[in-house]
């Protein structure tokens, strides 16, 4: 932030410019530089204002120095203005992602010089906002079973520049799908809700994807599928600060995490209300799936009671939960998919009467479940491997047959969609291979394709394995 605070000092309307202030500008913003969307002319429309506020919401646009004229939306540049300030004032109004990104559309329309703007400068601001919810839905929306490859974006990275560019290069990589956080095991909610639940336990001060819907838009326009993802029933801020919600044990003690409250009781009826409110609002952003993790109790044995309740099982609440979430999405024409547990997979009676995860039932409620096979968490030993971390196609392959027989048993028609470890985390040799090895065992096991995770969002060995891919399928067609 100093860094850009620096910049933006020399940019302002009234500073005094030497010359030299013009390389070091130069050198500055070289590290913010983006991609130009290629569109240099200012679009005429009719008056987006009239009494409209800002993102703050604090003044209307008018008293912010905002003209509407001849078919074009102007600036005046006031006294102490830069390119920053005026960017944050309208980029609610525009197609931008990011302010960084209108910045660079708002100097290309205007014809700067090195972003430098004068007092009473009219400039030109590109104020058109489309709004994709009207475009007939089937021109983004996917079926179900639908061959997804997508990576994970944590909510910071899908409200960045950073995040900006990842769903551009994964789109152009071949990429079909995005999953972005909107809320987490911390109980945040990283986007403007209108709950009075959340804004009471303190969960939107962290609303670091300002305007979910322009992502989304963002992420359709590249042609990918945008799914969301909401962690349930782990949730810091509601347990800690709503202490009727929380999970307790025998001895009525909170369930903590690694020293901390992290758990809410899954059977609370208010517990559950405030989770659907806030698939309901997303669901209202126009997603295309919504994305259930931690939908389950805690894998947690000895001091909890198998039963929360009396003759209340886990299994059979987190099923009526799922339920619930299905009748909600499934009217709105919404994909609803399933995080799980790998090891929920071979179904060890234990495990599924301590986390509630019950496939067989589940599976008829989502419309794809989502392992989380990630060869790393699976201890040394099983199925015969010293070490499963570097075996990912016996263990994805064995997981998903596994998995299929489950489902089709059940009668349902749910498709399987892993998660696969794109992480080094206890992997002997990590690196582009490794992720052709898992996508490929995922491809041969199911048809619905699969979901890359790296929770810090570091992707190039991902980008690598594709490139390798796509010159691997080239090279068997030209020799066909």
């Amino acid at each position: 932030m100093k860094y850009r605070s620096i910049l933006f000092r020399l940019m302002n309307a009234d500073t005094v410019r030497p010359l030299w202030n013009f390389s070091v500008i130069a050198l500055l913003w070289l590290p913010l530089q983006i991609k130009s969307s290629g569109i240099v002319n200012a679009q005429r429309i009719d008056n987006p204002f009239s009494e409209i506020t800002d993102a703050d919401n604090s003044l209307p646009v008018y008293q912010r120095g905002g003209f509407f004229e001849n078919g074009f939306f102007y600036h005046v540049v006031k006294e102490g203005d830069n390119l920053l300030a005026i960017a944050k004032i309208y980029i609610y109004f525009t197609d931008e992602y990011t302010v960084e990104s209108l910045i660079e559309r708002i100097s290309a329309i205007n014809s700067l010089r090195r972003y430098l703007i004068y007092k009473n400068q009219k400039l030109i601001i590109p104020v058109v906002r489309t709004d994709y919810n009207k475009i007939p839905r089937v021109i983004y929306r996917r079926s179900p079973g639908y061959k997804a490859a997508g990576i994970y974006l944590s909510a910071l990275t899908a409200g960045s520049l950073r995040g900006q560019k990842l769903i551009r290069r994964f789109a152009d990589a071949g990429g079909s799908t995005i999953v972005f956080d909107v809320k987490d095991v911390t109980g945040e909610i990283f986007c403007p809700v209108n709950i009075p639940l959340a804004r009471r336990i303190g969960a939107l001060t962290n609303t670091v994807i300002r305007d979910v819907s322009k992502l989304i838009s963002y992420i359709k326009v590249h042609n990918l599928h945008a799914a969301a993802r909401i962690s349930i029933f782990a949730d810091t801020m509601l347990a800690g600060n709503m202490s009727n919600y929380t999970l307790r044990d025998a001895e009525k003690n909170p369930v903590c995490t690694d020293g901390k409250v992290l758990w809410t009781d899954p059977s609370h009826p208010e517990v559950q209300e405030y989770n659907l409110e806030v698939i309901r609002e997303v669901c209202s952003f126009g997603v295309d799936e919504i994305q259930l993790d931690y939908i389950r109790f805690p894998s947690v044995y000895g001091k909890i009671d198998m039963y929360a309740g009396p003759d209340q099982r886990r299994d059979k609440i987190i099923t009526a939960f799922v339920k619930k979430v299905y009748n909600l999405t499934v009217t709105r024409g919404i994909h609803l998919t399933l995080d799980v547990f790998g090891i929920t997979i071979w179904g060890q009676e234990i495990d599924i009467l301590t986390t509630g995860q019950r496939l067989e039932e589940l599976c008829l409620y989502s419309h794809a479940i989502n392992p989380m096979i990630y060869p790393s968490h699976f201890d040394p030993g099983f199925a015969g491997l010293e070490n499963p971390a570097d075996n990912p196609e016996r263990i994805i392959f064995m997981s998903m047959n596994r998995l299929q027989e489950i489902i089709r048993k059940a009668g349902a028609g749910t498709v399987i969609r892993p998660w696969l470890q794109a992480f080094p985390y206890k992997i002997t040799d990590f690196g582009p291979e490794y992720i052709i090895k898992s996508v490929k065992s995922a491809e041969s096991a199911g048809r619905a394709g699969y979901m890359l995770w790296s929770a810090e969002n570091r992707y190039e060995t991902v980008f690598t394995a594709y490139d390798m891919m796509k010159i691997e399928k080239e090279s068997v067609i030209s020799n066909e």
